[in-house]
């Protein structure tokens, strides 16, 4: 009995052992497991600590990012038109910023080669590009919209090359009283960019000529160089021609009668060509053609023929508003400003016949109306824009009707 009992007494301290052994095992694995958590978070946290000091220390990128917030990249992809989709090398864009005067800039890009015309990160707003082909061809893009947070990116369509030569012949409807070689019929091509002005003469008169590439009015200036002489053209009884001599500030220049050389056609770039002004000139009045340059005003009837108004072929808002034509179209204009002016500058008052032409109307308007002013008529008004077109897949025939009665 007595063994049994110290036998069960040496089985409950083993126990008692057994359980102290594993409760110190389990703690000593709890101790090494806090200790490795405690480590890694302090690794962790001094990580963190170290990036937050390299940020801090990286001012300049903050600052460009506060500086750019608002901005959006702005970027025009160019192709030409040959339907190969190929890039339109060259080009100069001119971006303006449109809105109020201390809101708006102007930026200018050359496409590299891929086609690309970028202007980087500008402010979000109204803008207007205009593009210049290498051989000064241009087009104007005047509503373009940047939203807030959204970069801007376009495709254009551009001519692949410079509008070719056309062959152009003239025919006009000389009445019986204007089919002798007395007769000549000038026809001045160009249009005006801005009022005269005795210190930039050579800035008012321009000859354009436009076409559409992909439904957008691409506009050619043909450049007026000394010694070249574009625009001006003098077209005889025989409908041959022949190109007006200019002098350096574009005003016509006399010509000898006796000398004049004329020809069957000219050669003309492709394109559409409008026609603000015909002068109706005999022969003997070709050799004082200056003369025209110094006058400023003529009387003309309006298209209605009810009534007239003074028109001055240098400053009259006509021959501004047909650069808008070509690049908005006609719109909703008054006749007044959109129409062609035929004019008779040396018109002198003739005896009246039964048979009147365009000369002897004005002369003879005098006489029904009674008041003498109306003795300075010097033209009338036509009741449409005289517009042609140059092509090279056509015979190109520009048909000319003179004012009637």
């Amino acid at each position: 009995i007595a063994r049994q009992l110290w036998l069960d007494a040496m089985k409950e301290k083993i126990m008692s052992q057994r359980i102290m052994t594993g409760v110190s095992v389990v703690a000593a694995v709890c101790c090494i497991a806090v200790v490795g958590i405690a480590w890694s978070m302090m690794q962790q946290s001094e990580r963190i600590n170290l990036l937050v000091l390299e940020r801090l220390t990286q001012n300049p990128p903050v600052q460009e990012s506060i500086g750019t917030e608002g901005m959006n990249l702005i970027s025009f992809q160019l192709i030409q038109d040959s339907g190969k989709k190929q890039s339109a090398v060259g080009f100069t864009g001119q971006l303006m910023k449109t809105g109020s005067q201390s809101d708006s800039f102007e930026l200018e890009s050359v496409s590299d080669q891929g086609g690309k015309l970028d202007f980087g990160k500008l402010p979000w707003g109204k803008y207007r590009l205009k593009l210049t082909a290498p051989w000064g061809e241009s087009a104007e893009f005047p509503h373009l919209t940047v939203v807030p947070g959204r970069n801007y990116s376009k495709t254009l369509v551009c001519p692949s090359e410079a509008p070719a030569r056309a062959t152009v012949k003239f025919q006009v409807n000389w009445t019986d009283q204007f089919k002798s070689e007395d007769w000549c019929l000038i026809c001045d091509f160009r249009d005006i960019n801005t009022g005269m002005n005795p210190s930039f003469p050579t800035a008012s008169y321009s000859f354009r000529s436009m076409r559409e590439v992909n439904d957008v009015p691409w506009i050619l200036n043909h450049r007026q160089e000394k010694q070249k002489t574009e625009g001006v053209y003098l077209i005889d009884a025989q409908n041959r021609v022949t190109a007006c001599p200019l002098n350096e500030y574009g005003y016509l220049e006399n010509i000898d009668s006796e000398t004049l050389q004329v020809q069957p056609a000219l050669s003309l770039a492709e394109g559409r060509y409008i026609l603000p002004v015909l002068y109706l000139v005999s022969r003997k009045d070709l050799s004082k053609l200056s003369t025209l340059s110094s006058r400023l005003d003529y009387q003309v009837f309006n298209w209605e023929r009810s009534g007239k108004f003074s028109y001055s072929p240098d400053s009259h808002p006509s021959r501004f508003e047909f650069y808008n034509y070509f690049q908005y179209g006609p719109g909703s204009r008054h006749p007044q400003t959109m129409s062609s002016i035929f004019l008779v500058p040396f018109n002198e008052k003739r005896e009246l016949t039964n048979k009147m032409n365009i000369i002897e109307v004005l002369a003879y308007r005098e006489l029904v109306e009674g008041t003498r002013e109306m003795n300075h008529l010097d033209g009338v008004q036509i009741p449409e824009l005289l517009v042609f077109s140059a092509s090279t897949d056509e015979p190109n025939l520009w048909k000319i009707k003179l004012p009637e009665k």
